[in-house]
C-alpha cells in the first residue's frame, strides 16, 4: 500500500489538532470577554436576537470581540474541509471490507464540508463585510449566525451537528481495538451522538439545546491528535 494517504492524513490530521485548538481557545477568549463586560443576566439577555439593526451596533462596536470571531469563523471555515480529507485517508487505508462503511460516512463528512464552507463563506465575505462597510443590512438578519432560528443557522447545524454526527458514527467501524484506536471511536462516538440529537432537536425548535453540539465539537478534536498518531504508525509501518 501506498504511504501517500497516511501522509497526507497524517499533515491533515496534525492542521485540523491545530486550527481545532485555535477554534476553542477563540470561544474560550469570547467567553471571557464577555463575562467581564456583562454579569450573567445581562450576557443572557445581550444573546436574545432582535433586530440585524441591533446586532451589527453591537458587532461593530467591540473590536477585540469582532477580531476575535473572524478568528474563530476562519478556524471554523478550514475544519471541515480538513476533517473531509482525513476522512478520505481513512477511507484509503480501510480494510476492503470495511470501504462502503468509510465510503458512506465520507459522503456525509463531505455534505458536512460543502455547507459548512457555504455557511461561514457567508458570514466571512457577506454579513461581516457588510456591517463594516456600512453596507444595506436589509434581509441580513437571514443569514446571521447569531440568528439562531435564521436558515444561516439552520445550514450550519445541518453540516456540523446532524451531517458530521452521522459521519462520526458510520466511521466507528474502520477502527480496531488498540488503545489509541479505542479513544478515537470513543470521541467519535462522543461527537456523533451529541450532533445527531442537536440536529434532529434543532430541527424539531429546541434552539436552546445549540450550546450542546460545541460540546460534541470539542470533544471531537481531541480525535485528530490521536489520528495523527495513528496515521504516523501505520507511516513507520510501511517503512
Amino acid at each position: 500500500m501506498s504511504k501517500l494517504p497516511a501522509r497526507i492524513g497524517f499533515w491533515a490530521s496534525i492542521a485540523e489538532t491545530f486550527v481545532s485548538l485555535v477554534y476553542i481557545f477563540g470561544l474560550v477568549i469570547l467567553i471571557v470577554i464577555a463575562l467581564s463586560q456583562y454579569s450573567a443576566s445581562e450576557l443572557a439577555a445581550q444573546q436574545q436576537w432582535t433586530d440585524m439593526i441591533t446586532y451589527a451596533q453591537d458587532y461593530a462596536e467591540d473590536p477585540i470581540s469582532l477580531r476575535i470571531s473572524l478568528i474563530v469563523q476562519v478556524s471554523a471555515f478550514l475544519a471541515g474541509i480538513l476533517i473531509l480529507v482525513v476522512f478520505l485517508a481513512i477511507h484509503e487505508m480501510a480494510d476492503p471490507t470495511l470501504k462502503i462503511v468509510t465510503r458512506i460516512a465520507t459522503a456525509f463528512v463531505l455534505m458536512m464540508a460543502i455547507l459548512s464552507s457555504w455557511g461561514y463563506y457567508v458570514q466571512l465575505a457577506s454579513v461581516h463585510q457588510v456591517i463594516i462597510g456600512g453596507g444595506d443590512l436589509e434581509g441580513l438578519s437571514q443569514f446571521a449566525e447569531s440568528n439562531i432560528s435564521s436558515p444561516g443557522m439552520a445550514t450550519l447545524q445541518l453540516s456540523w451537528a446532524l451531517f458530521y454526527g452521522l459521519g462520526s458514527l458510520i466511521i466507528l467501524p474502520a477502527f480496531g481495538k488498540t488503545r489509541i484506536e479505542k479513544w478515537i471511536k470513543a470521541g467519535f462516538l462522543f461527537n456523533g451522538l451529541i450532533g445527531v440529537t442537536v440536529g434532529i432537536a434543532y430541527a424539531c425548535g429546541a434552539t436552546a439545546i445549540l450550546p450542546l453540539a460545541i460540546l460534541g465539537l470539542i470533544g471531537a478534536s481531541f480525535v485528530y491528535p490521536l489520528l495523527a498518531l495513528r496515521f504516523y504508525q501505520s507511516i513507520l509501518n510501511m517503512s
